[in-house]
């Protein structure tokens, strides 16, 4: 990556001194000469592009470095907080939300196998411990409702 840089910097000097080359041969005569001008700095602009395009690539790889970096420091933790999940519903659902970002698909790839095996929502409800909050709370929402329904029912 820092030879990619180093290659930048060293073309953009070239093309700094191409630039300078061209106006100080046009100006040896007495008047500015801008047919000579172009003839001899016809370089600089493919070698202006040419650094850019390098700089491009070497900030491509630089962040493809910095990417690889984040996702090594990650799947080295994984583990660690896989293990301190103590409900294996939950573990079985971090590791397949977490997977897809680690290893990604291409847009063609169906391959079944690689799908998750995503866990029924009573079974989310019973790692959370949320079900029988919830039930609880049905029970007491369904009675009102019912005595809500007999009051209705009657003629008046």
């Amino acid at each position: 990556m820092s030879t990619l840089y180093l290659t930048g910097i060293i073309i953009l000097v070239l093309a700094t001194a191409d630039t300078i080359w061209a106006a100080n041969s046009a100006v040896r005569e007495v008047a500015f000469s801008v047919h000579e001008f172009l003839a001899r700095a016809s370089a600089t602009p493919l070698l202006f592009l040419g650094s850019l395009v390098i700089f491009w690539q070497a900030d491509r790889h630089r962040r493809s470095a910095a990417e690889q970096l984040r996702i090594s420091r990650q799947l080295r933790t994984m583990p660690t907080f896989i293990s301190s999940i103590d409900s294996q519903v939950m573990k079985d659902l971090m590791r397949a939300t977490i997977a897809p970002r680690y290893f990604s698909r291409i847009l063609d790839d169906n391959d079944v196998v690689r799908e998750p095996q995503w866990p029924d929502p009573s079974q989310l409800l019973d790692a959370l411990g949320v079900r029988n909050n919830l039930d609880e709370n049905n029970e007491d929402d369904g009675s009102e409702e019912e005595e809500d329904d007999e009051e209705e029912d009657e003629p008046k």
